[in-house]
């Protein structure tokens, strides 16, 4: 995990301005942090991230007058809040999680999404693939990957074993790349039909 996007004495500054309510210090923070944050707020399924993004930002704000921690733990914060945030907008609105099927959604994925994942259209389809792992799985994985998390930190967010953690992020990464080798299988046999039947 990237651990030292400031140097100890701009963390310190920053943190400083955090508990006198220094917007330039929040700006600072939102610069670095929303991005990633709004990505794993989309991979875990959620049609309105902007809005969860938000309401975690507002109650940040909050959160870091009282901050003591490292720069990992300050991150380590945002998500823990956005997670409490996601729960809170899902429940006020009655929603509920639907389990999909992943391996009958495997066909709905071109060869594209076998591309170059830096590509704002190959970053859509791997949230959408991470979306349809289990719950449990799609979280793990987005802190590990999206969030930058190591195996303890996210094992303290969503409040497992650092075992289990592994586990999940194994199965959820495994799962993923089943479907990515389904969706090129399943475009190779496109591929070839088309080429049978254009040559009859």
């Amino acid at each position: 995990m990237k651990s030292t996007t400031w140097t100890d004495q701009e963390f310190e500054e920053l943190v400083e301005g955090l508990r006198q309510g220094d917007p330039s210090a929040m700006s600072s923070i939102w610069r670095e942090f929303n991005p990633s944050l709004i990505r794993f707020l989309r991979s875990l399924g959620t049609s309105e991230p902007d809005d969860v993004a938000q309401e975690t930002w507002v109650s940040f704000a909050k959160a870091a007058k009282d901050f003591k921690g490292s720069q990992n733990n300050l991150k380590a914060l945002l998500f823990h809040i956005a997670r409490r945030r996601l729960a809170d907008h899902l429940r006020s609105r009655y929603r509920r999680v639907q389990t999909v099927g992943i391996d009958d959604k495997a066909h709905l994925f071109s060869s594209e999404d076998h591309d170059r994942v830096d590509e704002a259209d190959d970053l859509e389809k791997a949230l959408r693939l991470l979306a349809l792992l289990p719950e449990a799985q799609s979280e793990v994985v987005a802190l590990r990957v999206i969030g930058g998390f190591d195996t303890k930190i996210v094992a303290e967010l969503v409040g497992r074993s650092e075992g289990s953690v592994r586990v999940l992020t194994h199965r959820g990464l495994s799962k993923l790349a089943e479907v990515l080798v389904a969706s090129k299988k399943n475009s190779r046999s496109i591929d070839s039909a088309s080429v049978v039947k254009e040559g009859r």
